[in-house]
């Protein structure tokens, strides 16, 4: 049995090692990406899914930073927290910097069931490169040959970008993430270590702000760091995508292909390692009854992960609607609706809990 993965991505390379540990020959296809694009995007892990990488990463807690607690407040009143979530038991999720993660890994070399291959365009997705592979993973989708394959998705554009950076700042116990809804749209600061943390701010088209006024809207809604510096400011278009097949023939769209979501929560890598254990399980099923895996197999995911995955990037959205138009409601209302909230045990407790595992 052979699968080929395409793409070298975070996700790509953790199914890899999934797939590789079942000895399974894995080759991956890749375009020589430049790592240094991704030095200022951070991904959050969730607990329960950090406890299933650990066991093919060892290594994996030593480079994130533990997050105890979320503080979420309203830019209307940035001194009292308006909903807090923590757990006496667990960490809400680690902060991991995207190329600290990348290299931990990538370092896959060393198994004999692996082997990465350079793209060329003239042999991806032609017959014979199809008839080689038992399974097809595409993690780009970026070939013209198989792109219209994957046409149809479910697609709604937030206007909006999302700007990032990197602040360094004076020495803090650094282990609480916090989200401000403001005005101009939400805002999470997510520490990286006790001397850094990381920035994304979601900002509407309609208020174009150059980097000096970004850095003003920073310092301005920051109450608790002493930035020494500013790192490099970049940004991105936001918007939400949900695949509406997730196969064709032997082939399976997979990662962010399947769904792109806002990054209010932080959950984008989060939907694709939960996609990778429901695909792992399914592999050690069909080996378990002597059965190759093929696309059968991807039918039985694509039944079990497409309405989990939709209903979960639905309610994300839902969530940043809700808060975007609080800004709208009058404030001593907005007041009264989080109190009641944040006093309510069991709605909080349920949302650390689906952060925690999805659905």
């Amino acid at each position: 049995m052979k699968i080929c993965i395409i793409g070298k991505g975070l996700t790509a390379l953790i199914l890899a090692k999934i797939i590789t540990s079942k000895k399974i020959a894995v080759d991956l296809y890749f375009k020589k990406a430049n790592l240094k694009d991704y030095s200022l995007r951070t991904v959050a892990i969730t607990e329960s899914n950090l406890k299933f990488l650990v066991n093919f990463f060892p290594k994996i807690e030593q480079i994130g930073n533990k997050i105890d607690k979320i503080k979420v407040y309203r830019g209307r009143d940035l001194n009292n927290e308006a909903l807090t979530f923590l757990s006496n038991n667990r960490i809400q999720f680690s902060l991991f910097e995207y190329t600290k993660l990348f290299k931990l890994i990538s370092n896959l070399k060393k198994s004999k069931f692996y082997k990465e291959k350079i793209i060329k365009e003239d042999k991806i997705y032609s017959q014979n490169f199809k008839n080689k592979y038992n399974l097809i993973i595409d993690t780009d989708l970026k070939h013209k040959r198989i792109k219209s394959k994957f046409g149809k998705r479910i697609i709604k554009n937030y206007y909006t970008k999302a700007y990032i950076t990197i602040i360094n700042h004076s020495l803090i116990k650094n282990n609480v993430a916090s989200q401000i809804f403001t005005t101009h749209g939400p805002l999470a600061f997510l520490p990286i270590d006790n001397k850094r943390t990381s920035i994304v701010f979601s900002i509407k088209n309609s208020n174009k702000i150059d980097k000096e006024r970004f850095k003003k809207l920073i310092i301005f809604y920051n109450k608790k760091y002493n930035i020494k510096k500013f790192n490099n400011i970049k940004y991105f278009d936001l918007k939400l995508s949900l695949l509406r097949n997730y196969i064709h023939n032997n082939i399976l769209a997979f990662g962010e292909q399947l769904h792109q979501i806002h990054p209010l929560a932080g959950q984008g890598l989060n939907m694709s390692i939960r996609d990778i254990i429901t695909l792992s399980k399914l592999i050690d099923k069909k080996m378990d009854l002597g059965y190759p895996a093929d696309k059968y197999l991807l039918k039985e995911f694509e039944s079990k992960a497409k309405f989990r995955n939709t209903i979960f990037a639905t309610g994300i959205d839902i969530i940043n609607s809700l808060f975007y138009f609080e800004n709208k409601i009058p404030d001593n209302i907005s007041k009264k609706i989080f109190k009641k909230i944040n006093e309510t045990y069991l709605i909080t407790r349920f949302g650390t809990e689906i952060a925690n595992k999805g659905l």
